[in-house]
């Protein structure tokens, strides 16, 4: 068997996909992008940014990917989730997270000194003490 001619006279040439053209960007998607806390694989983002506009408003996205950044501050970066990935699985739906509330007391004024069941230690006194000074300034 003998391989197909070419016009050059060397090897036959191999069919090679184009890269799609990516969505241009809009002043909505750069804003996401600057928001979000991973800034990698813009390429892709662009695609996904545009699918994710079928389905919620900009604004939305945007809103989520601040809450998104928020809540992954001062976290391990390698554990945060690609832009692309995120706009793909939705996760602009996701809940925000409550805010974390330490009871002292059990929210009773009058009760003795206790958190989570257990009497409070000096150290523990003083801490409270300090919250309590800290509310007061309004800090």
């Amino acid at each position: 068997m003998t391989p197909p001619d070419t016009a050059a006279g060397g090897a036959a040439s191999k069919r090679r996909r184009s890269k799609p053209t990516p969505p241009p960007d809009t002043p909505e998607s750069e804003e996401f992008w600057r928001a979000y806390p991973c800034r990698d694989d813009k390429y892709r983002f662009r695609f996904a940014f545009a699918e994710a506009l079928k389905k919620a408003s900009a604004a939305e996205l945007i809103a989520g990917a601040r809450r998104y950044a928020a809540k992954r501050a001062g976290e391990d970066p390698k554990w945060t989730k690609l832009a692309v990935n995120w706009l793909r699985e939705e996760r602009w739906l996701d809940e925000p997270a409550p805010a974390r509330v330490i009871e002292l007391n059990g929210g009773q004024p009058d009760a003795p000194h206790r958190a989570n069941g257990r009497r409070l230690n000096p150290h523990d006194e003083a801490i409270r003490r300090q919250n309590e000074m800290c509310e007061r300034v309004g800090f």
